[in-house]
C-alpha cells in the first residue's frame, strides 16, 4: 500500500513538472491533477481497509488462541478430574476390600464366641434312608430344619458311585460332593425351610444307596 501511495506521488510531481515545462493547458492539467487527487483518496481509502482487515485478523487471532488456551485449560481440568474419580475408586475398593475383611473377622469372632458362650447341641433322633437305584435314577430325601440347625451324616453308595449333593428350598445347590462311594457331611442351614439331599445314579446299571444324618439345634428355642 505503501508503495501505491509513493507511486501516486510520484506521478503528481511528474504532471506538475510536465505542466511546467510543456505548456499544457490549463484543462487538462486540472483534469490530471483531480485524477491523481481521487487516485490519492482512493488509495487511502484502501490502506484504511486494509488496516481495518488487518486489525480485525489480529482480533480474530487472539480470540482463536484464547480459545485454544481456554481448550487446554478445559482438557487439563477433565484429566485431572478423571485422576480424582481413579483415585477415589481406588479408595472405594480398598475401603470395601476392608470392609470384607472386618465382616468376615466379625463373623469368625461371632462364631467363636457362639462356640464358648452357646450349650452343647441339642441332637435329635438320627434318621437312615436305604434304598435301591435303578439305572439314571434319581432318589430326593427331604430334610426339614430351623436356621441355624446343623445337619451331620454320611451317605454311601454300592458299586457303582453316585453324585450326591445338597439344595436349599429354593432348589439351589448349596453343598455338592461329586461322585462318592462313601463321604461324611455337615451344612448349618441358613433360613428355615425344607432342604433335600438329592443322590443320582449316572450309570445305566443298578446301584444302592444308604444315607444317615443326625440333626444338632445349636440352642434351646423359646
Amino acid at each position: 500500500m505503501k508503495l501505491i501511495t509513493l507511486m501516486s506521488t510520484l506521478f503528481a510531481l511528474s504532471m506538475v513538472f510536465i505542466g511546467c515545462n510543456s505548456g499544457i493547458s490549463k484543462d487538462i492539467y486540472a483534469t490530471a491533477q483531480k485524477q491523481v487527487t481521487d487516485t490519492s483518496q482512493k488509495v487511502g481509502e484502501l490502506q484504511t481497509s486494509f488496516d481495518q482487515a488487518k486489525s480485525e485478523l489480529d482480533s480474530t487471532r487472539q480470540s482463536l488462541s484464547k480459545t485454544q488456551q481456554q481448550l487446554a485449560d478445559a482438557q487439563n481440568f477433565a484429566q485431572k478430574v478423571q485422576g480424582d474419580l481413579n483415585a477415589t475408586k481406588q479408595v472405594v475398593e480398598d475401603t470395601q476390600k476392608k470392609l470384607d475383611a472386618s465382616t468376615k473377622l466379625a463373623a469368625d469372632l461371632k462364631a467363636k464366641l457362639d462356640l464358648i458362650t452357646l450349650p452343647t447341641p441339642i441332637a435329635h433322633d438320627p434318621v437312615k434312608v436305604s434304598a435301591g437305584l435303578g439305572q439314571f435314577a434319581l432318589a430326593s430325601i427331604p430334610i426339614t430344619v430351623s436356621a441355624f440347625d446343623e445337619v451331620r451324616g454320611e451317605i454311601i453308595c454300592a458299586n457303582p458311585p453316585c453324585d450326591a449333593y445338597i439344595q436349599d428350598p429354593a432348589g439351589k445347590n448349596i453343598q455338592d460332593f461329586g461322585r462318592v462311594t462313601q463321604s461324611n457331611f455337615s451344612f448349618t442351614a441358613p433360613a428355615d425351610g425344607r432342604y433335600s439331599f438329592v443322590i443320582r445314579n449316572p450309570f445305566s446299571s443298578g446301584s444302592s444307596y444308604s444315607l444317615t444324618y443326625t440333626v444338632y439345634t445349636p440352642y434351646k428355642r423359646q
